[in-house]
């Protein structure tokens, strides 16, 4: 179940609308919002509420953290739809302010605790791996312990990945990127997205190695 936000958006308008391609549905959207259009900018962000909280759960791994962070990216494209040029998909330019914003908290969060440890403070680094693993899941039908196992140890591996490892890790592999929007939200080329992916893929190969036996 995806996290409600704040804005409350429009009701849904033309249901024809549906059916139509769902870039296209976005673009047009996007024109009207950026004409100052308040309920084409409510219904635009309603659809892509799940995706905002997604990458951000995925990339935080706290649900307090991510709900607010979504709330800030929401406010973030609000003010800055007028910049969008419509050379990505909107889709694509969203990941992007998403996935930006979360590697800013993280890298905060990192030098937060690197300054709490030279104070001498604990710097602990927020919610357990087990608390982490609860809050990540998304509810389906119910495993096996090995299932559970594994899931476990996979998030597990992925929380002690550098951000910038595990954001293109959930871009390719849990978001379903391809090379060429990957390398449009995180502003690379598409070479360095295939060498940053490999290395990431291999340094979670080795993060679950860690962790216990093969699966």
């Amino acid at each position: 179940m995806s996290e409600p936000h704040e804005i409350d958006p429009p009701e849904r308008g033309d249901p024809a609308e549906e059916s139509q391609d769902p870039d296209r549905v976005d673009e047009l959207l996007v024109a009207a919002a950026q004409q100052g259009d308040q309920a084409a900018l409510g219904e635009l962000l309603q659809r892509h509420d799940r995706l905002i909280f997604a990458v951000s759960l995925r990339m935080l791994g706290d649900r307090e953290v991510a709900r607010d962070l979504s709330q800030a990216c929401m406010l973030r494209v609000i003010e800055n739809l007028h910049q969008f040029d419509g050379r990505a998909r909107f889709s694509t330019w969203l990941t992007r302010v998403t996935m930006n914003l979360c590697l800013s908290h993280l890298r905060k969060e990192r030098l937060r605790r690197h300054a709490s440890l030279d104070a001498g403070g604990s710097g602990e680094e927020g919610p357990s791996l087990s608390a982490q693993r609860e809050q990540i899941r998304e509810p389906g039908p119910a495993g096996g312990v090995e299932e559970e196992e594994q899931f476990g140890r996979l998030e597990g591996a992925m929380s002690r990945l550098d951000a910038e490892q595990r954001a293109i890790l959930i871009l390719r592999d849990v978001r379903g990127l391809d090379y060429k929007q990957i390398a449009e939200v995180l502003d690379v080329a598409v070479g360095t997205v295939k060498s940053r992916l490999f290395r990431a893929r291999t340094a979670l190969r080795e993060e679950m190695e860690r962790s216990g036996p093969d699966v």
